[in-house]
């Protein structure tokens, strides 16, 4: 699994508070189809858990799939 933040883009309101807007990607790599989408799938469920409880607001905005000779890729676009 490898992951890192795409995107860091500053979002002001009215009164000058700033939020960050976070972009990540997180990558699922293994030479078997099958497991790296059961992979990517833990993945998902476990940030889910973690936004119903309140420790983590994320949603998963896109997802990609790539393939070559030696391994299958899971893509994970969250925001």
């Amino acid at each position: 699994m490898i992951y890192q933040r795409t995107e860091l883009e500053a979002v002001y309101s009215k009164d000058r508070v700033v939020q960050d807007k976070v972009t990540m990607q997180i990558d699922c790599v293994s030479d078997s189809y099958s497991e790296c989408v059961e992979v990517a799938s833990l993945v998902r469920r476990c940030l889910d858990n973690m936004m119903k409880r309140g420790k983590l607001q994320i949603r998963l905005s896109n997802a990609e799939e790539e393939a070559s000779e030696y391994a299958f890729k899971q893509r994970l676009f969250l925001q």
